[in-house]
């Protein structure tokens, strides 16, 4: 997305408000997290990425935001499947002619806020399942491969690039890691920051994504559990009206 839009901080604003709405679901179906035993935090991880897709698309979808569209599509699976990402998210972002599709992977966690020696708030999280060969296995994939992790007052988010250089196969601590709160790392991945387009899977054109889902024939290139697809276009495309859409381009 270009600078003159500046979507930014509306951007950052509804994907935390978004963020907030999740904690807020998952605390009303399991309560206070702190001191589960590790089968229920592993319901809430599965459930995490569910909720997570289902409020993003209700803060945005069919939103105008400085003269640009909104539009968001979420499909679920029946199950995890080999790679382990919880959440495949794809921006679609369609401006003066030309178009830009990128995706990133995330696995979702859960975390607990403490405090440190100096009372700042920090976050870990502690998993049963192996956290660096599940970034292993989403790096394999894509170098645009992150964890979400869900804490009580937040969402953070975390390169699996870290969780590599940590080399620590249960356990994320955020005063040995760089991270951005949930917000922030969708205002960048807007902005065209982070996202890869070689990992794009390729698609039928002649099919919108709502039809490919429909029909069950979605692309299963990549393994993962719950799907956000975000289309960005002007509200009054000057190209709309020029002719068909070129063959073999991305769908809407």
């Amino acid at each position: 997305m270009l600078k003159s839009f500046r979507i930014g901080k509306a951007i950052r604003e509804a994907v935390n408000k978004a963020a907030q709405l999740t904690i807020d679901r998952i605390k009303n179906k399991y309560g206070n997290i702190d001191g589960k035993e590790e089968d229920i935090t592993s319901k809430l991880e599965d459930r995490l990425g569910v909720e997570l897709v289902e409020s993003i698309e209700s803060e945005i979808s069919g939103k105008e935001i400085q003269g640009l569209l909104f539009d968001v599509v979420t499909y679920k699976k029946s199950q995890e499947k080999n790679v382990g990402a919880d959440i495949m998210g794809i921006v679609d972002i369609q401006l003066n002619g030309k178009r830009v599709t990128k995706l990133y992977l995330a696995q979702c966690k859960v975390g607990h806020i403490t405090k440190d020696r100096f009372g700042a708030s920090i976050f870990n999280c502690s998993s049963s399942k192996d956290i660096l060969e599940q970034a292993e296995k989403m790096l394999a994939i894509t170098s645009d491969s992150f964890f979400f992790i869900y804490t009580e007052d937040a969402i953070f988010t975390v390169p699996a690039f870290q969780i590599r250089l940590c080399n620590k196969t249960n356990y994320i601590n955020s005063t040995e890691l760089y991270f951005k709160v949930l917000g922030t790392f969708y205002s960048d991945f807007f902005k065209c920051f982070i996202g890869d387009e070689k990992a794009i899977p390729p698609f039928d054109s002649t099919k919108t994504i709502r039809e490919l889902i429909k029909s069950e024939t979605f692309p299963d290139l990549i393994k993962f559990n719950n799907l956000s697809y975000v289309t960005i276009k002007l509200k009054d495309d000057p190209n709309k009206t020029k002719g068909k859409q070129k063959e073999n381009q991305p769908i809407t």
